[in-house]
């Protein structure tokens, strides 16, 4: 697992969730982004969106491929 804090002033608005899931949906296997206890689909941009993602928040990515995550974790960390 992966895990990263968001720097965004805007957290994760639908932009970039949109293009986070675009990036997930590529993969076969599961991706799943944690936010405290809440854990969701990155496929899913209704589930994600659900998770109020904000500047500061720190979230977690688990992917069953490895390299997906890191990709995932260096988007959500350029992100803006």
């Amino acid at each position: 697992m992966r895990t990263v804090t968001i720097q965004a002033k805007n957290g994760l608005h639908a932009r970039p969730a949109a293009e986070l899931v675009k990036l997930a949906a590529a993969s076969e296997g599961d991706v799943t982004i944690i936010k405290g206890d809440k854990e969701v689909s990155a496929k899913s941009i209704m589930r994600l969106m659900s998770l109020g993602i904000l500047q500061g928040d720190e979230v977690g990515i688990k992917a069953d491929d490895a390299e997906l995550a890191d990709t995932l974790a260096d988007f959500l960390e350029k992100m803006e």
